[in-house]
């Protein structure tokens, strides 16, 4: 077994060799390796002086990483060109394409799959999400925050963005960004037609279900047990399902 106190007193003894204000406070098992904690977040010659104090204390061999913890940051890329010139509505590995080509790629390690918003069914940009690997310093965020970025001919820039993870849902109007006891609609919609019922209430008063006997030829109200014909309404994303769909990109 590594005796953490060995590994401690090796990377100590590198670090005052090279003149390294850095200091090793303790050395702990964790993770399946070892953490080891210091007085400030490490730079990058103090990570290589770490590295090469602990490579002699593991077996002949043996990979040694020196890594910074990480957390996530949110980003975004603004003003994206949603349709190409033929036409053709802009798709994950295109961008994925954009930002391996970008300078900015090597900062840019993403730990979640990109999310493209289309702003709007009249708009022809779209806002791209993503979630990169930060450092503790949040180095990497700041290395790429306010970059320009080539999407498609035109100039797109990286911003910060939030994670808003407790964001509300209306139950009332079925909107992202406010609870239903702040919700300014004069009656709830249907999660499924927009329509003013509750969902609960979608197969007695929409008229889907109704039918129309007015019409030419007359249409027939549904038999019971049939489920809705029609496509679901998200009032975020304008998109074929309801508003309360994980895979919505608002989710």
């Amino acid at each position: 077994m590594l005796s953490p106190d060995f590994l401690l007193s090796s990377i100590s003894a590198i670090l005052l060799a090279r003149h390294s204000t850095l200091v090793v406070e303790a050395v702990v098992p964790a993770y399946g390796g070892f953490t080891v904690s210091c007085d400030h977040v490490a730079t990058q010659e103090e990570l290589f002086a770490i590295h090469d104090g602990a490579t002699p204390v593991f077996p002949a061999g043996a990979k040694v990483m020196v890594i910074l913890p990480t957390f996530t940051s949110y980003l975004k890329l603004m003003d994206v060109p949603y349709l190409s010139h033929s036409g053709q509505t802009i798709t994950l590995d295109r961008v994925m394409d954009y930002i391996r080509r970008s300078p900015a790629a090597s900062s840019m390690i993403l730990t979640a799959p990109i999310r493209i918003v289309h702003n709007s069914a009249a708009s022809d940009t779209a806002t791209i999400y993503l979630n990169i690997a930060n450092m503790v310093s949040g180095v990497r965020a700041k290395e790429v925050v306010n970059h320009p970025l080539q999407m498609g001919g035109k100039v797109s820039y990286i911003r910060a963005a939030k994670a808003n993870p407790g964001i509300a849902l209306c139950q009332c109007c079925w909107k992202w960004g406010h609870p239903s006891s702040a919700c300014q609609v004069l009656q709830a919609k249907c999660l499924l037609c927009m329509g003013p019922h509750s969902r609960e209430h979608h197969r007695t008063l929409a008229g889907c279900y109704k039918g129309n006997a007015k019409a030419n030829p007359p249409v027939p109200p549904m038999a019971e047990g049939m489920s809705c014909p029609h496509p679901s309404h998200c009032v975020n994303c304008r998109k074929d399902h309801p508003a309360d769909n994980r895979k919505c990109n608002f989710w």
